[in-house]
C-alpha cells in the first residue's frame, strides 16, 4: 500500500521527523533502519516520494507509536472507533431483539473488534465494548435485552 495523499504524507513526514528528534536519531540512522539510501529517506520526509505501508509498520514498532498515531496523529483514534462501532452494535442488537436469528449477523460483526486488534497490535477493548459483548452474548434472548 502507497500513501497517495500528499498532504497526509507531509503530514506522516512531520511526525516522523519529531520522532526522530525525540530519540536523537537522524535520517542516516532511519534509513539504515528501513534497509533504504539516505536519498530514499530524504525524498520521503520532503516528500518527493510516498510512504508505504511497511515503512510506516517499522517505524510505529521501532519508536514503539501506534499507526494510528503516524498517519492520523491520534492516540484515541482506535478508540474512538471502537466506541463508534459499539454504539452501532448496540442499535443492531435492539433493532434485532425480536428476530434473534439476526444474532449470528451482529456477531459476526463484533469479530471487527479482532481485526482492529491484529491491524493495530493493542488490545482495545473498554467499557463500552465489553457492553457491547455482554449484549450480544445474550443471543437474542427476548427478555434480557433492552
Amino acid at each position: 500500500m502507497i500513501l497517495f495523499d500528499r498532504d497526509l504524507d507531509r503530514e506522516v513526514s512531520e511526525r516522523v521527523k519529531l520522532l526522530i528528534k525525540e530519540q536523537n536519531w537522524n535520517n542516516v540512522q532511519l534509513a539504515n533502519f528501513l534497509g533504504l539510501s539516505n536519498s530514499s529517506v530524504h525524498d520521503i520526509l520532503v516528500g518527493t516520494s510516498t510512504w508505504k505501508s511497511w515503512q510506516l509498520a517499522n517505524i510505529a514498532a521501532m519508536f514503539c507509536v501506534t499507526l494510528d498515531y503516524l498517519i492520523f496523529g491520534d492516540i484515541d483514534f482506535t478508540k474512538n472507533l471502537i466506541h463508534k462501532r459499539t454504539l452501532e452494535f448496540e442499535e443492531l442488537v435492539k433493532k434485532y431483539k425480536d428476530n434473534p436469528s439476526e444474532i449470528p449477523r451482529i456477531m459476526r460483526l463484533m469479530n471487527n473488534e479482532n481485526i482492529l486488534k491484529d491491524t493495530f497490535g493493542k488490545k482495545v477493548v473498554d467499557s463500552d465494548l465489553k457492553k457491547a459483548t455482554k449484549l450480544i452474548s445474550k443471543k437474542g434472548k427476548k427478555n434480557d435485552i433492552k
